[in-house]
């Protein structure tokens, strides 16, 4: 299926999530983040991608940091909300809430635990097809437009 996207172009910053020094989400600086960024001719807003610290906040974290960028950028830029699991059904319901709360899509990371490229080890390299710092490589990777989705299979 294919689907207008025309929307995601331009700028787009992957946001950080500010703390306060006891490591609470600090939703003050995040407006003060989002507006700055949407000021600063940011057209496409990621809270809760891949900077990392979704990994370690609560789900009720990740939707207040969500929130709170749908709420300062409404009608201003768009939010695409990081919604990425290792658990299927996981990803499946943090895309739902993400709908929820309002988002414009929602960035769905492939799983972590990536399968080892055949073609590299039978070249006889031996790293199962990571590269030279160790690092796995990109196999696949979707955006969730609110009820669909869209990107490339694992190749």
């Amino acid at each position: 299926m294919t689907m207008k996207i025309d929307w995601m172009r331009g700028c787009a910053t992957a946001l950080v999530t500010p703390f306060t020094a006891d490591g609470a989400f600090d939703e003050d600086r995040m407006r003060v983040l989002v507006d700055r960024q949407i000021n600063g001719g940011v057209q496409l807003l990621v809270p809760c991608g891949t900077t990392g610290e979704s990994a370690t906040m609560t789900e009720e974290e990740d939707a207040r940091v969500i929130a709170a960028t749908i709420d300062v950028a409404r009608g201003r830029a768009k939010v695409i909300a990081g919604a990425g699991s290792n658990a299927t059904a996981s990803a499946v319901e943090y895309s739902q809430r993400a709908r929820d709360l309002g988002a414009d899509a929602g960035a769905v990371r492939p799983n972590r635990a990536r399968r080892r490229d055949a073609r590299r080890d039978a070249a006889g390299d031996g790293r199962g097809g990571r590269g030279r710092a160790g690092r796995c490589r990109r196999r696949g990777s979707a955006t969730v437009r609110m009820g669909r989705v869209s990107g490339h299979a694992p190749g």
